[in-house]
């Protein structure tokens, strides 16, 4: 078994190269990797201190579960960051 092991690794190690590069939302449809993208665009900008993610809704005030809503999907760092129900408020508006 050892054997059979250390083969498929050192296999894989020499033919990973020449397999596809796939990003993890390649196959979705072309509006769904514009979503897809600006959502990773936003999470990372949280994630390294470029944006800072408010602890209240802007629309009503509230605290606690608090989102991005992105209008345009172009523009992945212009969010208006809202609260469960205005969000969901938002998304019956405007989609």
């Amino acid at each position: 078994m050892q054997d059979r092991t250390a083969y498929c690794r050192e296999r894989y190690h020499r033919i990973k190269d020449q397999l596809p590069k796939k990003t993890a939302y390649e196959d979705y449809p072309s509006e769904q990797r514009v979503r897809v993208k600006a959502r990773h665009a936003l999470n990372n900008a949280v994630r390294d201190g470029r944006i800072v993610k408010p602890s209240a809704c802007s629309r009503c005030g509230r605290g606690g579960r608090i989102c991005g809503h992105h209008r345009d999907h172009a523009r992945p760092l212009d969010v208006e960051w809202l609260c469960d129900p205005c969000h969901g408020i938002t998304r019956r508006l405007y989609v």
